[in-house]
């Protein structure tokens, strides 16, 4: 496909629509966005997601969010599983020793909430289970 264009086409207030504004209290006027021809087609060509966003929003470390929806949009993963540095070198980019620690540790402390969506922490590595509560069908990647 060959095409060209922005995200966002057009912003503007509406004319009437308001809500009220939690910070002053006041009345706000809403914005209508149109979104670009180029995004809506690149939208359409987007892998759907089968799975329920909520259980992943629930859970504490931004790392442990990041690590389940990487593994929920792989429908199979490697023979044995994922490490659990690849996967956080995956989902954050090479991090420093500190940093990686911090990030082992926060995933293993969401291990059990992350056991409730289907993915399963064992030892080193990270395996997604066979039957995935709260899914369809994960999309193939």
């Amino acid at each position: 496909m060959r095409i060209m264009g922005g995200v966002i086409e057009t912003a503007e207030y509406t004319r009437d629509v308001t809500r009220r504004d939690p910070l002053t209290g006041t009345a706000r006027r809403l914005w209508t966005i149109r979104l670009g021809k180029a995004w809506a087609e690149l939208m359409k060509l987007d892998l759907p997601l089968h799975y329920d966003p909520s259980p992943i929003a629930r859970l504490e470390h931004g790392i442990a969010q990041a690590v389940a929806r990487h593994v929920l949009t792989h429908r199979a993963g490697p023979q044995g599983g994922w490490t659990i540095d690849g996967l956080i070198a995956a989902v954050a980019g090479e991090l420093g020793p500190q940093a990686r620690r911090d990030a082992r540790r926060r995933l293993r402390s969401d291990a059990s909430q992350l056991a409730t969506i289907g993915i399963v922490i064992d030892g080193g590595r990270v395996h997604r289970a066979h039957a995935t509560p709260g899914t369809r069908g994960a999309p193939a990647r």
